[in-house]
């Protein structure tokens, strides 16, 4: 089993009806009623320094621990057709948790529409001030065509103020909700690219954050007074995207009291993907995870939403 810790700082798995799975190879031969009630003493008995003794109580004692959280993300929603429908695919085998949309790309309503016909009824908002055009013209942000400029010219941008990442950030959250109609909700916010790179950048998709009460995506480097996942585990890309970095990764983590996002970019590439994004990999990604998935990989910890933080 996993680490066993003091109840005040760990997460109680419970689990009803008989034969029903618990941890690894474990099985519950009681009630939901007769589980909380056991429970329920061995948290009394510890707060009395007193041995676990039936073999019943073992059993709760060892499913009471830390375990790790979980969001494995696929980024780019809405960039292109390929990669939507890899990204729901995704979702609906289960080695995807969550997703997050470029809203201002062409292929933005189709994902929209796919997520509600797939049940998907949340999903992050993948801020995005470097590729394709602006909600809200902008020449601060934009080159003589009007097309965001990209990556680090962006980033490194001196023109760039608050108000400009502020105001395009609100206006892509406002297109949202027009697509959505009130069927998909945001969840969370992260970026294309590393724009928390640019202080100003960071600092409006913080204030958003904090205003709307939704987490984002925490690169540590930085401090990010809002609400987020613990850590994010960035390096399951181009050549780490292999089973064996998930394998290192989870068996390093899962006993712990933390919450972590896997940042992934799956999907399937069609010769259109191939115009708007250099990443090729991405069907790998998809390769990877759906065998992590098949493998158990994931089955000792705990897969979650963005919104069960």
């Amino acid at each position: 089993m996993g680490k066993k810790v003091f109840f005040h700082n760990c997460e109680i798995l419970i689990f009803s009806g008989k034969n029903q799975k618990l941890r690894g190879n474990q099985k519950s031969n009681f009630d939901f009623a007769t589980t909380c009630a056991i429970i329920y003493l061995i948290i009394e008995k510890i707060k009395n320094n007193q041995k676990i003794k039936s073999q019943n109580e073992e059993i709760c004692y060892n499913v009471c621990e830390v375990i790790m959280k979980l969001i494995i993300n696929g980024d780019d929603f809405g960039l292109s057709k390929s990669i939507t429908d890899g990204i729901i695919d995704g979702i609906k085998n289960g080695f995807l948790t969550s997703t997050s949309i470029m809203i201002n790309m062409q292929f933005a309503k189709y994902a929209i529409e796919q997520a509600i016909s797939n049940g998907i009824n949340c999903v992050g908002l993948h801020i995005n001030l470097t590729v394709g055009k602006p909600i809200i013209p902008n020449d601060h942000l934009t080159d003589e065509k009007g097309v965001f400029l990209y990556n680090r010219k962006q980033i490194e941008n001196p023109n760039l103020t608050y108000e400009d990442a502020y105001n395009e950030i609100i206006a892509q959250i406002h297109l949202f909700n027009e697509y959505s109609k009130g069927k998909i909700k945001l969840d969370h916010f992260d970026t294309h690219h590393t724009l928390y790179d640019n202080e100003k950048i960071r600092k409006a998709i913080i204030e958003i954050s904090n205003k709307m009460d939704l987490p984002i995506r925490n690169v540590t480097k930085y401090d990010l007074p809002c609400k987020k996942p613990d850590d994010c585990f960035v390096d399951f890309t181009i050549n780490n995207v292999r089973l064996d970095v998930l394998d290192k990764f989870i068996r390093f983590n899962k006993d712990k009291d933390i919450s972590v996002e896997i940042m992934s970019h799956p999907g399937y590439v069609d010769d259109y993907t191939k115009t708007v994004t250099s990443y090729l990999g991405r069907e790998n990604e998809l390769k990877v995870l759906k065998a992590a998935k098949d493998c158990g990989l994931f089955d000792d910890v705990n897969l979650i939403r963005f919104g069960e933080l």
